[in-house]
């Protein structure tokens, strides 16, 4: 009632902690997507923490988020990643129609041609941002080892965009499993910019919690 927004904040990361309740997730999720403005990659960021804590959301009067993931990865480079999210959205029923069938083309198409180019593409990168960028798209196609190598790679040569190297590495890290290694990386990202900061906290949190996310009505079954 106070509107207290650190205080809202605080107390979603303690009931996601404690429950990991989706409607927590929810939350939490919404209060940094309301932080203004985003990046391209912070929005891709917090549509790839929905996916991971299942809050994503139809189309309501725009793109549901499983389309709105894939355009803006397929913006930045990550095609495979867009037509492995798009194949999640048409299981579960989301995705549907004419319009998703050309995107899903799109992504499919870009993502062959980047899978053609991509060892070129390692060995023409001049920067630590450009081996980064590289091995989030590896990660998009499911190899983690190799997105691994590279993301490290390009933090150890150099990188000007602390924020999204930090979060490939920790995205990476959750996929392999690695949650402890994960939370660290997404600790690493610089406080200087606090949008930037609030999402990897989330992501942090999401590393740390080592319970399921769970829906309501499965918590109100529990209770």
């Amino acid at each position: 009632k106070l509107h207290d927004m650190d205080a809202i904040q605080s107390t979603l990361e303690q009931l996601i902690l404690a429950t990991g309740n989706v409607d927590y997730w929810r939350g939490g999720i919404e209060i940094a997507e309301h932080q203004r403005p985003l990046t391209d990659h912070e929005t891709l960021d917090l549509l790839r923490l929905r996916l991971l804590t299942g809050t994503m959301r139809p189309a309501e009067g725009g793109d549901d988020d499983y389309s709105q993931l894939a355009q803006i990865a397929i913006q930045l480079g990550f095609p495979g990643e867009a037509q492995a999210v798009l194949q999640k959205g048409m299981t579960a029923g989301v995705v549907t129609g004419e319009r998703s069938t050309r995107l899903m083309n799109m992504a499919k198409t870009a993502a062959t041609k980047q899978q053609a180019a991509l060892a070129q593409q390692v060995a023409q990168a001049k920067t630590g941002d450009d081996l980064v960028s590289a091995g989030e798209a590896y990660d998009g196609f499911g190899n983690t080892d190799k997105a691994l190598e590279l993301i490290r790679a390009g933090i150890k040569k150099g990188v000007t965009n602390a924020y999204n190297a930090q979060m490939a590495l920790g995205q990476a890290l959750l996929a392999k499993g690695q949650r402890d290694a994960a939370a660290k990386a997404f600790i690493a990202v610089p406080k200087s910019d606090i949008k930037a900061w609030n999402i990897a906290h989330l992501f942090n949190i999401y590393a740390r919690s080592n319970a399921a996310v769970v829906n309501n009505s499965s918590a109100e079954k529990k209770d």
